[in-house]
């Protein structure tokens, strides 16, 4: 079974942009499952879609959602205190939640997935606009706050800048207290160049698709890649979309190895705070 890892540069090659060549030293799904199991879908049921995300059952949009308000339960203890350097400005977390300024504009921001890399830590965040919704990744290493990637909803693409600041971080688990605004947003422009097809999944790279996964049926809109197809061997891409089913929305992973099962992972919806899907294996072709 695979175990995800996100493929990101090390944090000492912050200068570096993902959406090119990748260095041979990234971390990949590898086989080293110490996480859980993947779960695999394949069943038999379509979820035939027009490309609008109307048809067929899928979830048609405006994507609109009222404000998060709850606890999120974490394997592990985030803090921090930093700053980017240009489009990232202060960032304040406490045990989770906290705000970031992103493009002079101070959001609501919660860190819910951690990933080991080498020496370092990388911490996982969505921030909330009331009209888009940004993912960012912190990299952490011996106390210091030394980078930050960040994409966001609104087609700002996957970017990175150096950071400086603290972090402290432990093994010790902890509980979020969460409060996000509101959400309204028409789906973001479709992420060109990818297909995907199979029994559960669709997309065709010019409008929203649909994806049935652990039995729900969501509008799928990828939105932002990252290429490391020479990044090692076997190459791969990963897919950044939001899935949507009409009541909650959710940022999901999905990375691409030819000739494997798309695999969908790193997923936290809102309002309720929720991963319904762990780690999905998904029978799906796939085409860039």
């Amino acid at each position: 079974m695979l175990r995800p890892l996100l493929p990101w540069l090390p944090a000492v090659a912050m200068a570096v942009v993902l959406s090119a060549a990748c260095s041979s030293d990234v971390i990949r799904p590898d086989d080293d499952d110490g996480s859980g199991g993947v779960t695999s879908t394949s069943s038999s049921s379509s979820s035939s879609s027009s490309g609008t995300g109307g048809g067929g059952g899928v979830p048609e949009g405006p994507i609109a959602i009222g404000p998060t308000s709850g606890t999120l339960a974490l394997p592990f203890s985030f803090s921090a205190q930093g700053s980017g350097v240009s489009f990232v400005g202060s960032a304040s977390i406490d045990q989770g939640t906290g705000s970031v300024e992103l493009g002079n504009q101070t959001l609501p921001v919660v860190v819910y997935e951690r990933q080991p890399f080498e020496d370092y830590f990388l911490y996982q965040a969505l921030a909330l606009a009331g009209d888009r919704l940004y993912v960012l990744w912190f990299y952490c290493l011996g106390g210091e706050l030394l980078g930050i990637y960040y994409e966001g909803t609104d087609g700002t693409v996957l970017t990175t800048e150096a950071a400086t600041g603290a972090c402290a971080e432990s093994d010790s688990p902890s509980t979020a207290a969460v409060q996000l605004p509101g959400l309204t947003m028409p789906f973001p422009q479709p992420l060109p160049g990818y297909t995907f097809s199979g029994p559960d999944i669709w997309y065709d790279g010019l409008s929203s698709g649909s994806a049935t996964i652990q039995g729900t049926t969501y509008a799928l809109i990828p939105f932002d890649d990252v290429d490391c197809s020479l990044c090692g061997e076997p190459p791969w891409f990963e897919v950044h979309a939001l899935l949507w089913d009409g009541e909650r929305v959710c940022f999901a992973i999905f990375y691409l190895i030819e000739g494997e099962p798309l695999l969908v992972t790193y997923v936290l919806c809102l309002p309720d705070l929720t991963d319904p899907i762990g780690s999905t294996l998904i029978e799906a072709t796939f085409s860039r």
